[in-house]
């Protein structure tokens, strides 16, 4: 008995007890099914039941190359049949590894992880909003008393200034900037652009009897190209238009400004050199003396020429506006930003202006996307002549003597501005010196130990011997990133540069003072020998990690 009972199904025995029944060879009653104890409930659906538990259907696991679906059951994985994405994921991509990107198709998709690929792009469109390269710039002369202005077709023309509005574009225009506007008089109007006008509010205490409130009132702004101007209060209880006025001393009061008014002013970063006046709150107040010295008398602005306001019984000349951002180095929209963008894409593209876009590489899989300075660094108030005082940071910029003196720690301090210049004007995050890799990449072709080749060409570079000079006057000592389009300048000569290598800083491609070609891209002087007039260095900053891993 006891054999055959071994051989009995599992639970055989509990069958025959619970039927009261079994022969003498203890064969049970056939069992409905796998369930010898019922459930408490019914098993919802994807469950059965099995000795009083409900148990997944998929128990145990499914064969390799199934999964369990949410009836229950087990069913091809569809999952193994996807093809691998061309970055090694399985989530569809933006776009295809290699193939070309951007607005004007010069960039190209690299992948950033396994299942993102990025843009690479660093040709954007042209201040015309075209991808073909401008003969010029918008606004800038072309000819004697024309500019150049962006045509229907994204290109440029060449305008008679007589033609152009007061905001520089070609339509007629329904208002003057800087004249009054809006309710009691208290907004002035400006450029919105080159083609309309908008009335900018402007509220003080006594919006419609400007005799108890102050005297006279800041408007406009020193932004970039844009004029600061006052506006009086006259005779009539209004405030008169937004007219020029020069900056004087500061002042408490009016009785300080013997030309003028007393006037508080709230004024951005770009404008200010003044130690008080830092970010990170990026404003702060000044009050200053605004000193209006009329031309002629007027009672009403009727007196006065068309682009002129009536202020104290005097004519001066209006306040022109702001014109649209464009990637030019220059704060157009007057606002304190230049080439001002939130991630770089629009006006300048993935780099702000006068700076590269690079790609270095770290093996054949993995590359890295990064920013170069396309000239050496120099202060902000460096010139052709004078190498400058003001150290709060680096810029980037032709026609202005090198920055020298600083050790590598200097050096760092100075491209990123350090805590109280975050956000410095034209600069990205974690602008810092550049890596070696970062800027053999900048330097010229690879392979080649000059950014004109692999021949020495005496001339070219500022190797001869004869002191520093301003940045980006060896016009042909460029490299171009891509080829074509931005060039970065004297990579070799002038000044040597401050690289970050794998444990430590060394001077990169060569002063001045090394002859016969030994100013190269393969230069590297350990940093024990310096800082001294021939150190120099420029910036990098690192935009995003891309693998093909």
């Amino acid at each position: 008995m006891s054999s055959g009972f071994n051989a009995r199904p599992r639970g055989s025995l509990l069958v025959c007890l619970l039927a009261s029944g079994c022969g003498d060879s203890m064969e049970p009653f056939p069992a409905p099914d796998a369930t010898i104890l019922p459930c408490p409930l019914p098993c919802p659906a994807g469950f059965r039941c099995e000795d009083a538990i409900c148990v997944p259907e998929c128990s145990p696991a499914c064969p390799r190359g199934l999964v369990c679906s949410p009836e229950g059951t087990c069913v091809p994985d569809e999952t193994l049949t996807l093809p691998d994405n061309s970055c090694g994921g399985r989530e569809v991509l933006d776009g295809t590894p290699g193939d070309p990107c951007g607005p004007c198709g010069s960039g190209r998709w690299l992948c950033a992880g396994a299942n993102r690929a990025v843009c690479v792009d660093p040709t954007p469109r042209n201040a015309c909003g075209g991808c073909a390269r401008l003969p010029g710039v918008p606004g800038q002369a072309c000819r004697e008393r024309a500019v150049w202005q962006c045509a229907a077709n994204m290109d440029l023309e060449c305008v008679s200034v007589a033609t152009l509005n007061v905001c520089g574009g070609l339509s007629t225009l329904t208002g003057l900037p800087g004249r009054r506007c809006g309710d009691c008089d208290s907004g002035f109007m400006r450029c919105d652009g080159r083609e309309s006008i908008i009335c900018e509010a402007d509220p003080h205490p006594a919006a419609c009897d400007c005799t108890r409130g102050p005297s006279a009132l800041a408007c406009g702004t020193d932004a970039g190209r844009c004029g600061r101007g006052i506006r009086t209060c006259n005779e009539d209880g209004r405030y008169s238009s937004c007219v020029r006025a020069a900056l004087g001393e500061g002042c408490t009061n009016d009785s300080d400004c013997p030309l003028g008014f007393c006037v508080e002013e709230v004024i951005g970063f770009e404008e200010s050199d003044d130690d008080a006046c830092r970010p990170p709150a990026h404003t702060c107040t000044r009050r200053v003396c605004r000193d209006l010295i009329g031309t002629r008398g007027c009672t009403t602005e009727l007196d006065c020429a068309p682009s002129q306001g009536c202020a104290r019984g005097f004519c001066y000349d209006l306040v022109v506006r702001a014109d649209i951002e464009r990637c030019n180095g220059i704060d157009d929209d007057c606002n304190g930003k230049i080439d001002d963008d939130d991630r770089r894409t629009e006006i300048c593209g993935l780099c702000p202006y006068n700076m590269v876009v690079g790609v270095h590489g770290a093996g054949a899989h993995t590359e890295d996307v990064f920013c170069l300075d396309q000239f050496e660094a120099s202060r902000p108030d460096a010139t052709l002549s004078a190498p400058g005082v003001n150290e709060r940071y680096a810029t980037s910029r032709a026609d202005a003597l090198p920055w020298t003196g600083l050790s590598a720690a200097a050096a760092r301090i100075a491209c990123s501005g350090e805590a109280e210049n975050i956000e410095i004007p034209g600069a990205v995050a974690a602008r810092r010196p550049c890596l070696e890799s970062e800027w053999s990449k900048g330097c010229g072709p690879e392979g080649a130990p000059y950014p004109y080749g692999e021949t020495y060409r005496s001339g070219v570079c500022h190797d001869d011997g004869v002191g520093i000079s301003p940045t980006g006057r060896a016009t042909e000592c460029r490299y171009d990133m891509p080829p074509g389009f931005f060039g970065v300048f004297d990579m070799t000569g002038n000044v040597a540069e401050w690289v970050r290598g794998p444990n430590e800083s060394y001077l990169a491609g060569g002063a001045f003072d090394r002859r016969s070609g030994n100013a190269s891209c393969e230069t590297r002087v350990s940093g024990s020998n310096a800082p001294g007039e021939q150190t120099g260095f420029r910036c990098c900053s690192a935009i995003v990690p891309v693998s093909f891993e």
